[in-house]
């Protein structure tokens, strides 16, 4: 191409950094760098991320964890009704270093700052009942509310339903590609979205959540975006 115009609509993940994108000439082969976008910045890089919800052996107790750059207090806060959150918990939070990882490429081009991983209980909570929830602190920010259903009563005439899946992999919904593209992953999370989810009383995933590939940002740091 000589001349002309054109666009790319790329969905960004934020890994807490900034991001440009370079435009190539002559495939992968032997690239030459035609164009460099400019800096790419975040709103807020600490925002809570990849904030997902797991059962425990307590029936009235709910463990969540996220990520974020920064943490000051982080905490949970919940409640019964939206908006109002009546009770609160501290979260316990580490990380890891690259010398903590065993070799190439995941200390080298494959490495991502994780950021802090970050869990606390929601403890306390009625059976059968709907919880709002937010994490995050005040220093750095809160998430979005979110919600899910507590453990339901004992019942020998419920039904309970349970998606389960496992070794999956995942794929890009903008069109860009990645190492280990799986592209038929798109469509098992789409049924489960859009079909099973409403009606699923918990999903169980029984394995493989990420890939010992080396790179970071390939799946897990896209995990439960």
């Amino acid at each position: 191409m000589v001349n002309g115009s054109g666009s790319v609509r790329f969905r960004l993940v934020n890994m807490r950094v900034d991001v440009a994108f370079v435009f190539f000439r002559h495939g992968t082969d032997n690239p030459v760098v035609a164009a460099v976008s400019n800096t790419i910045t975040f709103s807020n890089s600490n925002e809570p991320t990849q904030i997902h919800l797991a059962l425990t052996k307590n029936l009235s107790t709910v463990s969540v964890s996220w990520v974020s750059g920064m943490v000051s207090r982080p905490q949970v806060k919940w409640g019964s009704t939206s908006g109002h959150y009546t009770s609160s918990s501290d979260a316990f939070y580490s990380t890891y270093k690259v010398t903590d990882l065993c070799g190439a490429p995941a200390t080298t081009v494959g490495w991502r700052q994780p950021g802090w991983l970050i869990q606390a209980n929601m403890s306390g909570l009625e059976q059968g009942m709907r919880y709002y929830y937010v994490v995050g602190d005040e220093k750095y920010g809160w998430s979005s509310e979110a919600s899910f259903v507590s453990a339901p009563k004992s019942s020998r005439s419920r039904k309970t339903q349970v998606v389960a899946y496992g070794d999956m992999g995942n794929g890009q919904l903008d069109g860009s590609y990645q190492h280990w593209e799986q592209q038929p992953s798109l469509k098992t999370t789409s049924r489960i979205v859009n079909t099973q989810l409403n009606k699923t009383d918990f999903i169980l995933h029984i394995g493989d959540i990420s890939y010992a590939v080396g790179y970071a940002a390939e799946v897990w740091m896209q995990l439960t975006l």
